[in-house]
């Protein structure tokens, strides 16, 4: 069976959007896999910096609150375990 593939593509200032169908079923992508290539031509010189920092701020806002649910986890496993054993008395 041949594989006949069509492409479309849309462009705009800060990505290019591939949509490609293939009519082959042995495919491990659904047929409407969609592939965003991205770039930053669009955006101002102080753009990449500033979105770095949010990323930075976000990713240690995140940290944060694991390791702290990590931590309150573990001080209550104890806490738990007691209170279960003073109730199957």
């Amino acid at each position: 069976m041949a594989a006949s593939s069509r492409t479309v593509s849309r462009s705009s200032s800060r990505q290019e959007i591939k949509l490609t169908k293939h009519s082959t079923g042995q495919s491990s992508k659904p047929v409407d896999y969609v592939y965003f290539d991205r770039t930053t031509t669009g955006f101002s010189d102080d753009a990449a910096p500033r979105a770095k920092a949010a990323q930075l701020k976000l990713e240690h806002y995140y940290k944060v609150a694991v390791d702290a649910a990590i931590e309150r986890n573990t001080r209550f496993s104890p806490l738990a375990r007691l209170a279960s054993f003073a109730t199957d008395e």
